[in-house]
């Protein structure tokens, strides 16, 4: 049930920005400081739920002959250009990067 208020009460984020903005442009001095507050808290957390998780990889896929003592991870960027692929050696405890 939490899960489900976060998810959508983030959206009210929206009519809280612009209310906001509207206390920025037309409000008292002190009002301004607290809308500037809000403002600033808030969109740390609308970047946090709307834009970040788009940059998570869309996919991972396991490869490896051994999964005990070799695994190659593949992530794949959102955007599709780019492609991080990560060599694990279980048994050298080693890890090895090519993009």
């Amino acid at each position: 049930m939490m899960k489900l208020v976060i998810f959508w009460g983030s959206w009210l984020y929206f009519p809280f920005a612009a209310l906001c903005l509207w206390a920025l442009l037309r409000g008292r001095p002190a009002v301004k400081i607290v809308a500037a507050l809000a403002l600033a808290i808030t969109s740390v957390l609308a970047y946090a739920r709307f834009v970040e998780p788009r940059s998570i990889p869309r996919s991972i896929t396991c490869k490896g002959k051994d999964h005990e003592h070799a695994t190659n991870l593949q992530f794949t960027c959102p955007d599709d250009r780019s492609r991080v692929v990560v060599a694990c050696d279980a048994s050298a405890l080693r890890c090895q990067l090519a993009h």
